[in-house]
C-alpha cells in the first residue's frame, strides 16, 4: 500500500485527495469514506488535533488527581487528543484508585455554523465552554474495565452520551474546561467529539451513488470492474455501490487474476493474465512451495512478463529458479483489455521458456 505522494508529488490534485491509496504502483484504490444507502446514526468524529491549542502552551492541558473529587493532585501533561480509551491513559499512580480529570485549554472552530459537541464516557462530566457549563451529567455506576495494561475499550458498553447543539464561528477559540470524576478505580472512557456542518453534509446519502476519483496525470486509467478506459489528469465519478468499489488501473499494468485460493494449497493450474494497454509494462510473478521455509533458502520460481505496447507483444521471460513440487507447465489464459469493448484473448501453455503472444492492432 503506497501514499499517493510517493509517486506523484509533483500533481497536488492526487496528493492532497482523501480516502485513496494505491496498491503496488498499478492500482488505485478510492475508499468509500461516507453512507452511500442510508445516513449515518452515528456521525461524530474525533476533534482534530489542530482544532485544540492551549490557553498558554500549544497544547491543552490534562490534569491528573487522586480521588474522584480532585482530592490530590498527581501530574499534568500536555495533549492535543482529548479522549481517554485505555487503561494506559491513565498515570501509573492512580492504578486502582477512583480517580478525577481536568482538561484546559481552546477549541478552534474549523467551520462556521451549528454544531454539535458530544462526551462519552463513565462517571460525572462536566464541560465549560467559554465560561458557560454546557454539559453537566453522570453516568450508570461505573464498572472496572479489566484494566491491565492492555486496551479496554468495550464499544462505549455501560457509558453515558451527553449531546449540547451550538452555533461556532469559524477560526474563533473557545475556552475550555472538561472535568470527569470517577469514584470506580480502572473504569477508563472518555471521548469529546463534534459534528460540524460539513461532517453532517458528509454523512448524508448522496444523489447518486458515486465518489469523485481525481486520476493521476501521465497515463491513462481503467476501471477495474468495466474495462472503460478514462485520460489521466482528470477528476471522475466513481460508482461505488456495494458490488463496485472504486479500484482503477494505470495503463501498461500486468495483472494476475485467479479464483479464491487457500495459501497451502496448489497453484491454479490456469492463471488469468490481464494486460492493460496505452503504455509499457512489466511484472514479476513470483511463486513457492506455498508451506514451509524453504523460500528462505531460495527455493522459488519467478516468471518475468514484459508488454510493449507499440508492437501489442506479451513477452514471457524463462522461468528462473525451483522449489519442490514445481508444476512444470503453467496455463496462461491472457486478456488484452484497452479500452473499446473488444477485449482479446490468448491462452499459452507455458513450459519455463522464453515466449511471447502478439495480439493484433486496435
Amino acid at each position: 500500500m503506497r501514499s499517493p505522494a510517493m509517486d506523484y508529488s509533483d500533481q497536488p490534485a492526487v496528493c492532497e485527495q482523501p480516502a485513496t491509496f494505491f496498491f503496488g504502483r498499478d492500482l488505485l484504490v478510492r475508499i468509500v469514506d461516507r453512507p452511500m444507502q442510508h445516513p449515518s446514526a452515528n456521525m461524530q468524529e474525533f476533534l482534530p488535533n489542530y482544532a485544540v491549542q492551549g490557553i498558554v502552551a500549544p497544547a491543552a492541558t490534562i490534569e491528573y488527581f487522586e480521588g474522584a473529587n480532585f482530592d490530590r493532585f498527581v501530574s499534568r501533561r500536555l495533549t492535543d487528543d482529548i479522549k481517554m480509551s485505555w487503561a494506559g491513559d491513565l498515570p501509573q499512580a492512580l492504578t486502582g484508585k477512583a480517580y478525577s480529570l481536568r482538561w484546559t485549554g481552546r477549541i478552534v472552530a474549523q467551520e462556521s455554523g451549528p454544531t454539535r459537541i458530544s462526551l462519552i464516557g463513565k462517571g460525572a462530566l462536566r464541560l465549560v465552554l467559554d465560561g458557560k457549563t454546557v454539559i453537566d451529567g453522570r453516568s450508570a455506576a461505573s464498572r472496572a474495565d479489566d484494566a491491565n495494561g492492555a486496551v479496554s475499550f468495550r464499544g462505549h458498553e455501560g457509558d453515558a452520551f451527553f449531546t449540547v447543539d451550538l452555533v461556532l464561528e469559524r477560526g474563533r477559540a473557545y475556552d475550555f474546561r472538561l472535568e470527569q470524576r470517577q469514584e470506580t478505580p480502572d473504569a477508563v472512557s472518555l471521548w469529546f467529539e463534534w459534528i460540524t456542518p460539513s461532517i453532517r453534509a458528509r454523512q448524508q446519502p448522496p444523489a447518486s451513488p458515486t465518489v469523485p476519483v481525481v486520476l493521476p496525470a501521465g497515463r491513462d486509467w481503467y476501471d477495474l470492474h468495466s474495462g472503460k478506459r478514462f485520460p489521466g489528469g482528470k477528476t471522475i465519478q466513481a460508482d461505488a455501490t456495494l458490488a463496485r468499489h472504486p479500484v482503477f488501473a494505470r495503463a501498461g499494468a500486468i495483472l494476475p487474476f485467479s479464483e479464491g485460493v487457500d495459501r497451502s494449497g496448489p497453484w491454479p493450474a490456469t492463471l488469468a493474465i490481464r494486460i492493460y494497454a496505452g503504455h509499457d509494462g512489466a511484472f514479476t510473478l513470483y511463486d513457492d512451495a506455498g508451506d514451509g521455509d524453504g523460500y528462505r533458502r531460495g527455493e522459488a520460481s519467478r516468471i518475468a512478463l514484459a508488454w510493449e505496447d507499440a508492437t501489442r507483444v506479451l513477452t514471457v521471460s524463462a522461468r528462473q529458479g525451483h522449489y519442490p513440487g514445481l508444476r512444470a507447465r503453467q496455463g496462461f489464459a491472457v486478456t488484452l483489455i484497452d479500452g473499446s469493448g473488444r477485449d482479446q484473448q490468448r491462452v499459452l501453455h507455458y513450459e519455463g521458456g522464453p515466449t511471447s503472444l502478439r495480439f493484433g492492432s486496435r
